[in-house]
């Protein structure tokens, strides 16, 4: 079904004899009509609203490790403000916290590199990072389904090897 999260009409529709909804809806960055806040937040707001309304019995949600409470990046603020929405719902929810994703890097970073000859490198480049490969998150979340020990949890996740950026930049 395509849609738009941000419109309750259609998010009811898309979840009539749902019982179990996986958010991994996120954008890389905001435009002139959507900000982080619309879809992240306002999404979730109406995930649960129809959820609550179809009898939805586990909300999974991804966020990013990284998230707090009034954050200068947008983008964590809103998934801050969607994971208090969601513990606060009523629902039983598993939220998954990604370290980020090798993908990231390939369809993002290196485009940019390659375009622009440079990419601007935070704290010398140094930084550890453990991305993973949406895979292995997908299979966090169909091990959360029905699993009593994920439910109503915050769940970091990250890849089994430690990268500094510098790595990744040169992978």
């Amino acid at each position: 079904v395509t849609g738009d999260i941000t419109d309750l009409p259609t998010v009811r529709q898309v979840m009539e004899g749902i019982d179990v909804v996986i958010d991994v809806i996120g954008m890389r960055g905001e435009t002139k009509t959507l900000t982080h806040e619309m879809v992240e937040h306002g999404g979730i707001k109406n995930i649960i609203q129809a959820g609550k309304e179809n009898g939805v019995k586990h909300i999974l949600y991804t966020s990013v490790l990284g998230v707090e409470p009034n954050s200068i990046a947008r983008t964590l603020a809103a998934k801050w403000n969607a994971e208090q929405s969601l513990m606060h719902s009523g629902i039983p929810y598993t939220i998954f916290r990604p370290s980020g994703y090798f993908v990231d890097f390939a369809e993002y970073f290196a485009p940019k590199i390659k375009d622009t000859g440079s990419f601007t490198v935070i704290g010398g480049g140094l930084t550890r990072l453990q991305p993973l490969d949406p895979a292995d998150l997908a299979e966090a979340f169909i091990q959360s389904l029905d699993n009593e020990k994920a439910m109503n949890k915050i769940l970091k996740i990250a890849g089994s090897e430690i990268f500094t950026l510098v790595e990744i930049i040169n992978l």
